[in-house]
């Protein structure tokens, strides 16, 4: 049980150890997507930006004396290639002209960044411009984004967007209609893409934890089914090992009345036999024959014994053959009642009621006095000094029913469900007199089950029990 206690507590460590690592690597893979997602929404933003310029490049073209003045050239497309383009091509030039490998890729790096900046004012200037021509069109501008969005993975809503000055707070333009609310957990992004006039876009979109959550949602369902397949295996191992335990006990329960059991009836013919040996009891007829029946007794007991062990194990290996025939149920129950009587060694009061008289049962003769039998045992054992059994037979529907009552100590609602566990005995309180290994009503629920019936069984504390029987009508 010590070994057992420690297993139990490595095994709650590792799942907790396992949990905490799985939330801390959760953590920062949240972390890690959250920075990579508002990386893409700003490179979305910005590509939405430079197709809405081009758009409204597009229309003032249409007006070539107005846009004259400001030489906007409809050939120099805003986009990513841009800068890659004049980068690749400054690379193959410097290639031509330079032997060392480093040193190209050191000036590369240096003048991507000169070119980077270069174009970023260039755009601003020209941003510039265009909005003194005609305003942004943030409608329009939400649009593109949302299809940005959608093809860098992104499923989002985009609420609204604002043009903000970022010294003073202040709103400049937005696309937000009157009626429309937003959301509560709105998350908005700032893309500057005036930096002279501090002018910056000011985006308004769904969480984005809510967003991050739907780009984990693979790794989160996952992560959460290993954690309960490990609650559910760790569960499963502990009631393994729990009814196992439980199980060794009754075993050694068992062990413990069986030994008892089998050595009374040893120790008494051993006592008899060796009386009529030593002691010359045997000249005298009458004691003679008074042993000699208590070692055929001891004996006839301990075959019974030993025979109800057997049934069981044969029982486990399915290897019971049934003989089963029609028996009439009032002959049964009279042998039964004849003989528990002279078995109680008390006063036992029966009450039989059988309908119809002549009612019969197919069975297998031995199985089914063996069956009657035990409960007739049990509710003689279990009642006080003057015992009641009521034995009642009849005919239901499809079914042939036999009832055993008693008005003994009944049993408690907690040992129901078992009691018709192999080796379960109910614990007795102050009646030492009841023997047995707890093996007759696993043996009784074995034998009518395999008569393709049923037994259950009422009962109240104090107030006694009552075991019915249901055998189909052949």
């Amino acid at each position: 049980m010590w070994r057992f206690k420690h297993v139990i507590v490595v095994i709650i460590v590792s799942i907790s150890v396992l949990f905490v690592f799985n939330i801390v690597y959760l953590r920062g893979l949240f972390h890690s997507i959250e920075v990579d997602t508002e990386r893409v929404i700003s490179s979305c933003i910005e590509e939405a930006d430079n197709r809405e310029m081009q758009i409204r490049m597009d229309i003032l073209s249409r007006y070539p004396d107005d846009i004259h003045a400001i030489m906007i050239d409809k050939s120099f497309r805003l986009d990513s290639t841009s800068e890659t383009g004049i980068l690749q091509t400054t690379i193959r030039s410097m290639r031509s002209n330079n032997d060392t490998a480093t040193k190209v890729r050191s000036e590369a790096l240096g003048l991507r960044a000169a070119f980077s900046q270069l174009l970023h004012e260039i755009r601003s200037t020209i941003h510039q411009n265009l909005d003194d021509l005609l305003p942004v069109d943030l409608q329009k501008l939400d649009s593109l984004l949302i299809i940005e969005l959608k093809n860098k993975g992104i499923h989002s809503e985009v609420y609204y967007t604002e043009i903000v000055d970022k010294e003073t707070g202040t709103v400049l333009q937005t696309s937000r209609e009157e009626s429309s609310g937003g959301s509560n957990d709105d998350y908005s992004f700032l893309y500057t893409y005036d930096p002279d006039n501090n002018h910056a876009y000011k985006v308004h979109i769904a969480s984005l934890t809510r967003i991050v959550f739907k780009q984990m949602s693979g790794i989160l369902i996952s992560t959460f089914l290993i954690i309960i397949l490990l609650g559910i295996a760790f569960w499963y191992l502990i009631r393994t090992v729990m009814q196992q335990k439980t199980l060794e006990e009754m075993k050694d329960d068992f062990t413990n009345n069986m030994t008892h059991e089998l050595k009374t009836p040893i120790a008494v013919a051993y006592s008899a036999a060796d009386t009529l040996l030593n002691f010359r009891q045997g000249d005298d007829q009458e004691k003679r024959k008074k042993y000699l029946q208590v070692c055929i007794d001891q004996l006839a007991h301990l075959n019974g014994l030993v025979e109800q062990i057997l049934s069981v194990s044969m029982e486990r290996g399915k290897s019971i053959t049934l003989h089963a025939g029609y028996i009439e149920v009032k002959t049964v129950i009279d042998q039964l009642i004849e003989l528990h009587q002279v078995k109680a060694k008390r006063e036992v009061v029966f009450r039989v009621r059988i309908t119809p008289e002549e009612m019969t049962m197919y069975a297998d003769p031995v199985h089914l006095n063996n069956i009657i039998s035990n409960l007739i045992d049990n509710a003689i054992k279990y009642s006080g000094e003057k015992p009641v059994v009521e034995i009642t037979a009849y005919r239901e529907k499809a079914f042939n029913v036999l009832t055993v009552k008693d008005h003994g100590i009944g049993i408690a609602p907690n040992h129901i469900e078992h009691i018709f566990d192999k080796f379960y005995r109910v614990p007795s309180g102050n009646l030492h007199n009841v023997k047995g290994y707890g093996l007759g009503l696993f043996y009784v629920k074995q034998m009518v089950e395999k008569h393709n019936g049923s037994i259950s069984v009422k009962s109240e504390v104090n107030k006694g029990s009552v075991f019915t029987i249901k055998l189909p009508i052949q």
